[in-house]
């Protein structure tokens, strides 16, 4: 599924608009790129370069694919 797609339906199911949705997605990114722990230092490493950000829409996509692999595995 696309991230717009996820954005969108986690709007509807929660009742706020796509732009809330967006704005607590960029809230909850900004936090955890200023995160000290090397776990999340290593996800960040892995898909954003020096100085770059991924879009809401960009993040949703990883992590559904992440949950997906992990769900395949076993490990989630």
């Amino acid at each position: 599924m696309k991230g717009k797609d996820i954005i969108r339906e986690t709007a509807k199911i929660h009742g706020v608009s796509v732009q809330e949705v967006r704005r607590e997605l960029i809230i909850a990114m900004n936090e955890a790129m200023n995160s000290p722990d090397p776990a999340a230092r290593e996800f960040w490493a892995e898909y954003t370069g020096k100085g770059s950000r991924l879009s809401p829409e960009k993040f949703v996509e990883i992590l559904s694919e992440k949950a997906c692999k992990a769900m395949e595995k076993g490990t989630l």
